[in-house]
């Protein structure tokens, strides 16, 4: 699992900015993610696929209108706001607005989250 940055109004270009990023720093273990899970917003171009694609990392987009599978995923993002919340001196400061999921192999097989 693997968090990406923070911001409030999130880009396409900031996203691509931030798979670049976590690949600088992973270095190596980078081509060993096996799956990344996302939603379908717009703020994932195909450029930002391409990053991880490079690599052979596969790319798994939650279901179209599929509440369920969303909640899931939400609430993945939710438990790790609130333990990074509580792991910050004092349970304070900023809490990251996404999460990009990486390495994780789905309960449900290679199409759900």
């Amino acid at each position: 699992m693997h968090l990406g940055g923070i911001t409030a109004n999130p880009t396409g270009e900031w996203t691509v900015q931030q798979a670049r990023n976590l690949a600088l720093s992973l270095g190596g273990r980078f081509e060993s993610i096996k799956f990344l899970i996302r939603d379908r917003g717009s703020n994932f171009t195909r450029s930002f696929d391409t990053v991880f694609e490079a690599t052979g990392t596969r790319i798994l987009r939650t279901a179209v209108q599929a509440p369920r599978m969303t909640a899931t995923c939400e609430r993945l993002v939710g438990t790790l706001r609130r333990e990074l919340r509580a792991a910050r001196p004092g349970g304070r400061g900023p809490v990251p607005a996404r999460a990009a999921v990486a390495g994780l192999r789905p309960r449900g097989g290679l199409g759900s989250c």
